[in-house]
């Protein structure tokens, strides 16, 4: 299996929106990224999940560190927006999963 996108759902402050999120892919998803999306993250699970931002940016011949974030059990949490330096050669923002399981996710472009 190969890492997945997810699109972007939009959203207005007029109309709103009904999130509809997919399962987090075992081998991690990638996210457009043109600096307006926010990506949400909602476990199930019973346990802890680890999120990592994979940065695809060098610095002065160094690459960046990879910052992780937590979701803790049974809760949600939301992921940037993010800037450039966070994306791959394609554009995109990946994220990868110490564990996919009970994991899903869901992408929102604001404005």
């Amino acid at each position: 299996m190969a890492r997945s996108e997810i699109t972007a759902q939009p959203t207005s402050a007029r109309d709103g929106l009904e999130l509809s999120f997919e399962s987090a892919n075992a081998d991690g998803n990638s996210v457009a990224n043109t600096g307006q999306q926010v990506t949400v993250v909602r476990s199930s699970a019973s346990s802890d999940r680890l999120v990592t931002q994979v940065t695809g940016g060098v610095v002065r011949g160094l690459a960046l560190n990879d910052p992780d974030v937590t979701v803790p059990a049974g809760s949600t949490v939301v992921l940037g927006p993010w800037p450039t330096i966070y994306n791959q050669d394609d554009g995109t923002v990946h994220l990868d999963y110490d564990d996919e399981t009970s994991l899903e996710v869901a992408v929102i472009e604001v404005g």
